[in-house]
């Protein structure tokens, strides 16, 4: 009985002792944090589709990452990033609902930026984007993304890009090309 205590308080002690050396590095404050800071920064907002309610970016983020899956891009995800600290966090608002029907690119207004999505319609058919008015950073070097769809990999704008505008091509939506902007 005294051996079982014994070797149960070493195990204790071993166990609750903080380690030295470079074995310990991977579990030290500096790896943590960053592995912390890293996660807090992007975030999935999830897949939303014609039967499932809208996506949005958390508090703060706004939508970087665009990607869809199943037949004619039925699937739309988004991924979000932190906007930078001294942005500010405005009102939001829906835009009207594009397609492949639709002439123009849909972009939200001057000073808004895609924090949110949703479809109606067959395969995720009619899209609309929510926008989030960002006070402080001003869009700068705006570009527009190749053309994604269910077959190529999702679209990611570069650090310090973020999304605010859309448009689509072929049956359903099926091919989804993004304006993405420096916050400048």
């Amino acid at each position: 009985m005294m051996k079982r205590l014994s070797l149960f308080a070493a195990l204790t002690l071993l166990l609750t002792t903080p380690g030295c050396g470079p074995a310990d590095e991977v579990g030290s404050e500096s790896g943590f944090g960053l592995a912390q800071v890293e996660q807090e920064a992007t975030q999935s907002a999830g897949t939303t589709s014609e039967e499932l309610p809208p996506i949005n970016c958390p508090s703060r983020m706004v939508a970087y990452q665009f990607g869809c899956s199943g037949t004619g891009c039925d699937n739309v995800s988004m991924g979000c990033r932190d906007i930078p600290s001294s942005a500010g966090v405005g009102v939001t608002s829906w835009t009207q609902a594009f397609s492949e029907e639709t002439q123009t690119p849909t972009v939200c207004p001057t000073g808004y930026w895609v924090t949110g999505v949703s479809c109606t319609g067959g395969f995720c058919d009619n899209v609309s984007l929510q926008c989030t008015r960002i006070t402080g950073p001003t869009a700068v070097d705006c570009f527009w993304s190749g053309w994604i769809s269910d077959e190529t990999a999702p679209f990611q704008a570069p650090e310090n890009y973020f999304i605010r505008g859309a448009k689509c091509r072929g049956w359903y939506c099926d091919d989804m090309s993004f304006q993405y902007c420096r916050m400048g």
